[in-house]
């Protein structure tokens, strides 16, 4: 028999979508900036990965800390990141979030969770005393406090089995010396607990402009939402979570109605298509305000894949973005490690015996001191009332489930996991090899030893730990290195004896294309299509209209695609040079509804084709400084229509493509070498190829019907001497 399903239904807490105060402070959600995405504020300072600055936070008015935080992450290795819809599911790329945690320098017992993505950076702080979000400004960072409106609402069921769980789940009195007075965990076993994260539209929704929703937004939202979450567990419990899968709905089509519970849905269509997904427990995030219980979860049933579900609705999804003043939002934060906490084996505090608190009963003296497995939200100061942490009863009742789960997540011993890295030929580049690690460990790790030498010639070299931050290994591949090369190293975290295996892969530098004349912008072609579900040949069609744009950032929309003027049945083409700003490693991105291909040179790099929501995938491409070519070819069905294209690559973090680096070609009819003249090298070029297909407007081909004929002789004896501008 499976263990007791614990409902548990905590105050229906509606929340009003948040708008910037008019503080200066960035939006949470809409439409990205043409020009990209905000620059960070001034007192923030990511020289060294391993770490964040945030200098001169006003922690509260009148008192201000500057902040050095580490970096963290909860994504497994392994972990797969989905994108579903009506037509389908599709693998896309891990959300593009950074994680840090830290303390108030005059506070240890305090909590700070901060993430950055390429949307902003914000966070939140928790002190014994108040939690308060932390918010970018134009000049910097302050926090602000959440709301104090009391919840009036209260609903709880419980499904007993005598088997496993009944009500009043019994405390170990023989465990008292395993927390602090505060709480905290001494003595307890490091362990990792995989989740599993599903999603509904609703709470897409909360994310994009006018209720068209923003996947990437929001799956960069659930990484953080889970990443403070995890800092909590790994403080009261040490328990770190594990991210292993995480689906996004990107429209209506989610399995999700209203034929039954959230918990009852999610709880049998998990069992019946997911059992297959590695996980020790399943949650399901939703912003669905018209559940009877705010909160559902299994209680007890950690490691059991076919009855570890939580369930959490009602979701702002406004943590951890710019919030406004006195903003409720510290719902979301709550619930989920409130839910979570059943599964891991707790019942809620006014239930143990004797009670912790009152405050289910009724009774809201010393309300404040509720904490995160109480209904101390019911009472005046609300979700305020709840001190993100686990009572020190709580947190032996859960460790003593632990101890007794059905799988042991203990991690044993030292550990290390091997890494993946990539470098561009001749160019040393730095490999965070313990990130992975920390996840996996349970004391600090540090670099114990490590191959000077590679494997096939290449040198590294340790790069020493800055204050707060983590020694590193920068590799330098040799001459003529191919294309995948490996070295090895050893962690210590008390005890020496880890070992990994770091896999580069070189790559080679891309020479810049020889542009001819250019100017700002990206040419585009529209073509109407209909019938299809890949991209036609452009080439055969006609188009039916053309002009310039700054830059391909356009998000799914209903209305027309870009400066298409139509909204189904449309395709493109794109073709411009972008200027890299130094030699390196860059990754591309290519995110589209419905599809896209990307290619620079004459070379396809990203096939995002095919009928499919907002999908992004990407590619790795080692690119000398300066211009090359990028054509991007586009199509839509029907349906909400978008097409970003990103980058990321040496001092650039991961944003759509600056119009500032895009160029294109200013026509110049006969000039095939682009040398910006026409004379005997462009009709060298035409007869050298006479008679052969090429593609189009390359070699010969002056006008662009892949053939080399005597009308592409005629343009340039027309043209002859001309130069360009």
């Amino acid at each position: 028999m499976s263990p007791t399903r614990f409902v548990c239904a905590l105050a229906a807490l509606i929340l009003a979508p948040l708008i910037a105060d008019g503080s200066g402070v960035i939006p949470r959600a809409g439409r990205p900036a043409e020009s990209g995405p905000p620059a960070p504020p001034p007192s923030m300072e990511t020289a060294d990965p391993t770490t964040l600055r945030l200098e001169a936070v006003e922690i509260e008015p009148g008192r201000t800390l500057n902040l050095h935080l580490e970096r963290f992450d909860i994504l497994d290795p392994d972990a797969v990141f989905i994108v579903a819809g009506a037509d389908g599911e599709f693998e896309t790329t891990p959300p593009a979030v950074a994680l840090y945690r830290g303390t108030l320098p005059d506070d240890p017992d305090s909590l700070i969770v901060v993430a950055s993505t390429p949307r902003g950076t914000s966070g939140i702080i928790r002190t014994p005393n108040q939690t308060r979000a932390l918010t970018p400004t134009p000049t910097g960072f302050k926090t602000l406090p959440f709301d104090d409106t009391p919840i009036t609402t209260q609903l709880c069921a419980v499904n007993a089995r005598a088997d496993n769980f009944t009500p009043g789940w019994p405390e170990p009195d023989h465990q008292a010396n395993r927390t602090t007075a505060q709480g905290e965990t001494e003595g307890a076993p490091c362990r990792v607990a995989s989740i599993a994260i599903d999603t509904d539209w609703e709470c897409t929704q909360k994310f994009g402009v006018g209720g068209e929703g923003d996947a990437q937004s929001a799956a960069e939202y659930a990484v953080f939402l889970l990443g403070a979450v995890s800092e909590i567990y790994r403080r009261d419990l040490n328990v770190r979570l594990n991210v292993t899968y995480l689906r996004i709905w990107a429209d209506a089509a989610d399995p999700w109605d209203n034929s039954d519970s959230l918990y009852n849905q999610f709880y049998a269509y998990w069992n019946t298509n997911m059992l297959a997904v590695p996980r020790d427990a399943a949650l399901l995030l939703s912003a669905r305000l018209d559940q009877v219980f705010a909160g559902e979860a299994s209680i007890a049933a950690l490691c059991i894949t076919d009855d570890a579900y939580a369930v959490v609705t009602k979701l702002s999804a406004s943590f951890p973005f710019p919030v406004q003043n006195q903003s409720p939002s510290n719902w979301d934060l709550f619930i989920s490690a409130h839910e979570l906490g059943h599964v891991f084996g707790s019942i809620h505090t006014h239930e143990y015996a004797p009670p912790i608190d009152s405050c289910g009963s009724g009774n809201c003296a010393n309300a404040n001191l509720g904490t995160i497995m109480s209904y101390c939200h019911l009472c005046a100061g609300g979700v305020n009332n709840i001190n993100l942490q686990f009572h020190p009863r709580v947190i032996e009742t859960i460790l003593a489930y632990l101890d007794a789960a059905p799988c042991d997540l203990a991690i044993d011993g030292n550990h290390a996991a091997d890494d993946h890295a990539h470098a561009a030929e001749l160019l040393p580049t730095t490999i965070d090899v313990l990130l992975n690690d920390q996840m996996i460990s349970c004391a600090t790790v540090a670099i114990d030893a490590f191959d000077p030498i590679s494997a096939n010639g290449g040198t590294v070299e340790l790069v020493p730990a800055g204050a707060f931050g983590r020694q590193r290994l920068r590799y330098t591949p040799p001459i003529g290195a191919g294309p995948t090369d490996t070295f090895t190293y050893s962690i210590v975290d008390g005890m020496p004896g880890g070992a990994a295996t770091v896999t580069i892969d070189i790559t080679p530098l891309r020479a810049p294309d020889l542009t001819g004349a250019i100017e700002p912008g990206v040419d585009a072609r529209y073509f109407i299509v209909s019938g299809v579900t890949q991209i036609p040949d452009y080439t055969a069609l006609s188009s039916y209209a053309s002009g310039i744009v700054p830059m391909l950032n356009y998000p799914a929309t209903n209305a027309p695609f870009a400066t298409s003027g139509r909204t189904d049945f449309v395709g493109a083409r794109f073709d411009a040079f972008i200027n890299a700003p130094v030699s390196g490693l860059y990754t591309l991105y290519l995110a589209s509804d419905d599809g896209s291909i990307l290619s620079i040179g004459n070379a396809t790099l990203i096939d995002n084709d095919g009928i499919h929501t907002m999908t992004e995938r990407s590619a790795v491409i080692g690119l000398q400084q300066g211009m090359h070519r990028l054509r991007i070819d586009f199509f839509e069905r029907n349906g909400p229509a978008g097409l970003i294209v990103s980058w990321a690559g040496p001092g650039i973090t991961k944003q759509p493509i600056p119009a500032l680096n895009w160029f294109q070609s200013v026509p110049c009819p006969g000039d095939r070498n682009l040398d910006a003249t026409v004379n005997v090298d462009d009709l060298n070029i035409v007869l050298s190829q006479w008679g052969m297909a090429v593609p189009p407007f390359t070699g010969g081909d002056d006008n662009g019907d892949g053939q080399v004929t005597v009308n592409d002789l005629n343009i340039i004896l027309s043209h002859w001497a001309n130069t360009c501008p």
